[in-house]
């Protein structure tokens, strides 16, 4: 997914029995962060404990260029309890303020320019600071394995989701459906490119045929329109791909077993672009096209993309898969949000939840971030 690929998850679930108003839960442990700014060492890679949040969501969800990122957090993660508390988290000194209940299976995205929850039933309320406004009742059909993460750009006032076989451009003032794309297949992921001009489709074929020689579909289509721009066939995967779109085109990770690959591409035609170097088959950093065990969590928030495994994380070249640095020393960490030339990483994006310790990274110098 993007998101995220790309980067930040939240897995809706659809229960009737919880509304979309604000629930009773009360204050969970009290957070008073850190008097003053925390920095890493001036150093490559260098980390730094921000915070501890314990969350519903794999990572929390920031807003580009904002010092806050929000999260869910909850009681406990085995099991997680039907309630949440929003919180929001002050980036630089891990101050964390908490806001209103709201149900834990419910995800946090971004939509436009705006922090939104999506609460069990299809419910849609933005964040305005530790308040949730109004629900709006999107009339969209959720479903348990698909999963919210890359930002939303808004396309005339409206969002794309995913339904189980199809995707819908859905207003986000009166949550009406204006577009529909159905598909044979089930939809494993679905993002935006960051203009909000391009809209990328995942679809599971082995849904349809487990023996399919085509395992992942990957559809680009003009957002506005809807209009079918590129096709793109995977063979040999297993389990859906997760999209991150870039400018210029979408990263795809898939798995082939226990290891997994990810490739960019072209957002003309959806050709996919060559690899920028020989591909090293359980390379020890991540890189355009190497085999990883367990496969990968791919980030954009700006500048360079993210690629993390479990062996560790690097920043390559969005456009090119050319790899700049990394680092063999950064497990399982996902990275969230960029602030004052700094990279915030939190959880362990295989675990399912909990968000965890929040840490800053300071990037080397080879990486591009933008904040």
């Amino acid at each position: 997914m993007s998101r995220c690929s790309n980067l930040v998850a939240a897995v809706l679930a659809v229960a009737g029995s919880l509304s979309a108003g604000p629930l009773s839960a009360g204050p969970l442990s009290a957070h008073t962060g850190a008097a003053r700014p925390i920095v890493p060492q001036d150093r490559p890679w260098a980390l730094a404990h921000v915070t501890t949040v314990q969350s519903s969501l794999e990572a929390p969800v920031g807003l580009s260029g904002a010092p806050y990122a929000y999260s869910l957090e909850v009681a406990s993660v085995n099991p997680i309890p039907p309630e949440a508390r929003l919180v929001r988290i002050d980036l630089s000194t891990g101050q964390v303020d908490h806001g209103p209940g709201i149900p834990s299976t419910s995800g946090l995205v971004v939509v436009g320019k705006k922090v939104a929850a999506i609460t069990p039933g299809g419910y849609l309320r933005f964040v305005d600071g530790l308040e949730l406004g109004a629900a709006i009742k999107l009339d969209w059909r959720p479903w348990i394995l698909q999963q919210l993460g890359s930002p939303m750009p808004l396309v005339d006032g409206a969002i794309w989701l995913p339904e189980l076989h199809s995707a819908v451009l859905v207003s986000v003032t009166t949550g009406k459906v204006l577009k529909v794309v159905g598909f044979r297949a089930m939809v494993s992921d679905l993002a935006e490119s960051p203009d909000g001009e391009r809209l990328y489709v995942a679809l599971d074929e082995v849904s349809v045929d487990v023996d399919a020689r085509v395992s992942t579909v990957i559809d680009e289509f003009d957002a506005s329109t809807a209009r079918l721009l590129g096709h793109h066939d995977i063979e040999s995967g297993v389990g859906p791909a997760q999209l991150t779109p870039v400018e210029g085109g979408v990263w795809a990770a898939y798995r082939t077993g226990m290891a997994g690959t990810i490739v960019l591409l072209s957002s003309k035609g959806l050709t996919q672009l060559p690899f920028p170097r020989p591909v090293k088959e359980f390379s020890t950093l991540p890189q355009y096209g190497s085999g990883q065990i367990m496969g990968y969590w791919a980030s954009y928030l700006g500048g360079d993309l993210w690629l993390q495994s479990y062996r560790g994380a690097s920043c390559v070249a969005p456009r090119t898969g050319r790899l700049l640095e990394g680092t063999t020393k950064l497990h399982g960490t996902a990275i969230f949000a960029v602030w004052k030339g700094l990279v915030y990483t939190s959880g362990f994006p295989y675990s399912g939840s909990g968000s965890g310790q929040i840490m800053a990274l300071r990037p080397p110098a080879g990486c591009h971030i933008r904040s």
